[in-house]
């Protein structure tokens, strides 16, 4: 979680991890001191120890089954990762995807180079 100059959204977003029915989370805050947060996920990618990553930002929050959802999706299609965004009137907008066939799925090509170097994860 980027935290450089969030006060104000910082609590919502920490509290939504906290309460996640999956319990085994570890949760990195990053102060980078940058105002884009531009090495934000490189350096959470490098301190992290667990298997999977997953990457919010400071003013967006978690539903409180969003990080069991996503591992569970992952395990039952046996995936390498899940990649979502927002939701539409309660529905979410969700792209499942492997490695190999990320980069043509993903929509735009500032998420692309923000997940090139993710290969430690598979």
């Amino acid at each position: 979680v980027p935290v450089y100059n969030t006060q104000k959204y910082l609590k919502k977003c920490i509290d939504s991890i906290i309460n996640q029915t999956y319990k085994n989370i570890e949760i990195l805050l990053i102060n980078d001191g940058s105002k884009d947060n531009s090495f934000t996920p490189n350096i959470g990618i490098k301190k992290s120890t667990g298997y999977y990553i997953a990457f919010i930002d400071s003013n967006d929050w978690f539903e409180l089954d969003t990080i069991e959802t996503m591992y569970n999706i992952i395990k039952d299609k046996n995936l390498d990762m899940v990649c979502f965004n927002y939701q539409i009137n309660g529905i979410p907008q969700t792209i499942y995807t492997n490695i190999e066939n990320f980069e043509k799925n993903i929509l735009f090509e500032e998420e692309k180079k923000g997940f090139r170097n993710i290969k430690s994860i598979e």
